[in-house]
């Protein structure tokens, strides 16, 4: 997303490095999924301790990623096409050719309605970021408001989308009673851990205000912190499930003592460090299709290795997330680069380049 060319920040290699850091941890994530990897399903006593500590360790991946969306764009004055149609033309087109590969190399059947499945918009990460780009210059008319009524608003909006959602959450796990209809702030139906637009915006706002105020806390404060709050994390979990939720009030503490970790950590641009940090969304959407999450680890036999004992467990676990992140890191430079010709022709069409939105 665009930046003022007087407030732009140059380009550093520690947030890239934080990039390459949150979608290994995606990964783990779903290796971790009862409808991926199925690693924490299969795992138990000290094993399951180990897969739920890598959980919490890992959870901060997609707030950490809209985080970071929202410090770069908080200069954000326009919104065009041009913005979310390169997202979902790299959506349609690599699940389009995962789909065929998945059957080409692994024979699974081919079917039209499956095919033409994979060009229904359904993914939540990048339907939230399409609106994320369409009311981020809105979002950035915030700061024209006074300090004090910036940080009352922030304060109001942490208290409904994490506070609140956090301390109802437990309580209601606790006392194993149904969270009641129309108790959130969110929907009706609750927060759904976090997987709304709503806290993807609240998250935006926060690395907004730590661009725009310059937040800086020092390194010997953040390290320990995401220490802690991911030992916590951990411990919770080992007793609620609400413990990973994403508007968990824990795990957004350690999603930002990670960001503002890398952000003290001052790394000149690596071009090549910066190469792959742009593959972030080509891992996460590759990753998820069936070739990769389905077919390409039932190849390393998780549960069997994962019942072997805590070695086998862990070893398959490193096998399995750095193996798929380094082929869908190779995947997809290839496609970005078989892409790249049509995609400029197709950016320098007028209605692509119009600013639907523009502020100043």
């Amino acid at each position: 997303m665009e930046q003022s060319p007087v407030t732009k920040v140059q380009r550093q290699s520690n947030f890239d490095i934080l990039k390459i850091i949150a979608f290994i941890f995606v990964v783990i994530l779903h290796y971790n999924n009862k409808s991926m990897g199925g690693a924490l399903a299969y795992s138990e006593g000290a094993t399951f301790i180990f897969f739920s500590a890598f959980e919490s360790l890992a959870i901060v991946a997609v707030p950490i990623f809209v985080l970071i969306t929202g410090y770069f764009s908080r200069y954000s004055k326009t919104f065009n096409l041009k913005k979310i149609f390169g997202l979902y033309v790299m959506q349609f087109s690599y699940l389009a050719i995962c789909y065929l590969l998945d059957v080409a190399i692994f024979k699974t059947e081919f079917s039209v309605t499956g095919f033409f499945s994979v060009f229904i918009p359904n993914n939540y990460f990048i339907n939230f970021y399409a609106v994320l780009m369409l009311v981020a210059p809105l979002l950035n008319c915030i700061f024209k408001l006074n300090k004090k009524t910036i940080i009352g608003l922030m304060v109001a909006l942490v208290t409904l989308f994490v506070l609140l959602p956090t301390a109802i959450d437990v309580i209601f796990e606790l006392t194993g009673k149904t969270l009641p209809l129309g108790l959130s702030f969110v929907t009706m139906y609750g927060t759904f851990y976090g997987y709304s637009v709503v806290y993807f915006i609240v998250l935006y706002l926060i690395g907004a205000c730590i661009r725009e105020y310059d937040i800086h806390i020092r390194k010997l404060i953040t390290l320990p912190a995401y220490v802690v709050l991911t030992a916590l994390i951990t411990l919770e979990s080992l007793k609620l499930s609400a413990a990973t939720h994403y508007d968990n009030v824990l795990v957004l503490a350690s999603a930002l003592s990670l960001f503002l970790l890398f952000k003290e950590i001052k790394i000149k641009e690596i071009k090549p460090i910066g190469f792959i940090a742009k593959c972030s969304l080509g891992v996460f959407l590759l990753h998820t299709t069936r070739l990769i999450s389905y077919d390409y680890f039932g190849l390393f036999h998780i549960q069997e290795n994962i019942e072997k004992g805590f070695g086998s467990a862990a070893l398959n676990m490193l096998a399995v997330v750095f193996s798929t992140v380094a082929i869908c890191v190779v995947a997809d430079i290839l496609l970005r680069l078989a892409v790249t010709p049509i995609k400029k022709r197709l950016y320098k069409t007028k209605i692509l380049n119009y600013n639907i939105i523009e502020v100043e």
